[in-house]
């Protein structure tokens, strides 16, 4: 969820925002934080057990919160630490539309939806001429591993550029900003250290990811549909939020097989209820201006707490999620 300011004991402290830059998570019985949204009888039980692991994995860092709680003379004791991340906050600010996530029933009140916060296009990166020779008259599959997870391009990249070698599409790698060696060669193969997503999202077809909550997002903004395959971090819950909304395949593994990833993109290609559905995602998040709702939402929480800038903490402390 990112780092924010543990305020607690203040008669007037000032309002707490707090940015949800992952899926949201808040539990609930009928959501599991690895394969997400099931309501049926064996979901719900399946729900309960996932849930349970989830908060013994996070068990030592609620221990570590519940400390400093202690130390500015909290009384409560937190539970579930994630939970607590978004409900402590007078507002929290969940970068997507309500659209991609999972229904909500008894919304917290501090919640709201802002939309995806998608990098304006400013940077100065010149087109590639073999881009600007694409002119669609093939598949365009864009993959990438984005800029965390980029160190093992065995994981995604590699099994794509062996599974789709032989066919006829065209396949843009990107290395998110490092060199990418020692690759497969393929005649339908570009590769380059960097691309702008602005420069090659709206020539794709499909945009073959490790599930980035934000890469995803950019994708889905263009109306591009999504194959999905990570295991760290927080992107099994971006993949399961792929799946679910309809708008891509989720192949629930970080190390797909090139036939899983040939299969799912031959799958996506041939059905266009992907596109449809990417489409109409994208709609949905051209509804919203999160740039703007971030600063409207504090204007407003600052004048309506009448809280003037004092100091709060002795220290710098903060929780890192």
């Amino acid at each position: 969820m990112g780092s924010f300011p543990l305020l607690v004991a203040a008669q007037r402290r000032p309002p707490l925002i707090t940015c949800g830059i992952v899926p949201y998570w808040l539990q609930r019985p009928e959501v599991s934080p690895f394969t997400g949204l099931d309501t049926s009888t064996e979901g719900i039980l399946r729900n309960a057990q996932h849930i349970q692991q989830f908060e013994e994995g996070l068990a030592r860092s609620t221990a570590s919160v519940n400390r400093i709680l202690k130390r500015y003379g909290a009384e409560c004791s937190l539970k579930s630490l994630l939970d607590t991340a978004c409900l402590l906050p007078d507002t929290f600010l969940q970068f997507t539309a309500e659209e991609f996530e999972y229904p909500i029933e008894d919304k917290p009140k501090n919640l709201q939806f802002v939309g995806p916060i998608i990098p304006k296009n400013t940077t100065e990166v010149e087109e590639p001429e073999w881009l600007k020779r694409i002119d669609g008259s093939r598949p365009v599959i864009f993959v990438t591993q984005g800029t965390i997870a980029n160190y093992d391009f065995s994981q995604l990249v590699g099994p794509t550029i062996a599974a789709l070698a032989e066919e006829d599409v065209e396949v843009i790698v990107t290395g998110g900003g490092v060199d990418i060696q020692g690759l497969q060669e393929a005649p339908n193969l570009h590769v380059e250290r960097y691309l702008p997503y602005h420069l090659v999202l709206p020539k794709s077809d499909i945009f073959i990811t490790n599930g980035g909550y934000n890469g995803v997002q950019q994708a889905l903004s263009y109306g591009v549909p999504v194959i999905a395959a990570g295991a760290t971090e927080d992107k099994p819950f971006v993949c399961a939020r792929v799946a679910w909304s309809g708008t891509g395949i989720n192949l629930q593994t970080g190390n797909p097989t090139s036939k899983q990833i040939l299969d799912a993109v031959r799958l996506v290609l041939s059905d266009p209820t992907y596109r449809q559905r990417a489409r109409q995602m994208a709609k949905n998040f051209a509804r919203y201006d999160g740039l703007n709702s971030i600063v409207q939402v504090a204007e407003s929480l600052i004048e309506n707490s009448g809280w003037r800038k004092q100091p709060v903490l002795q220290n710098d402390d903060s929780i890192l999620v």
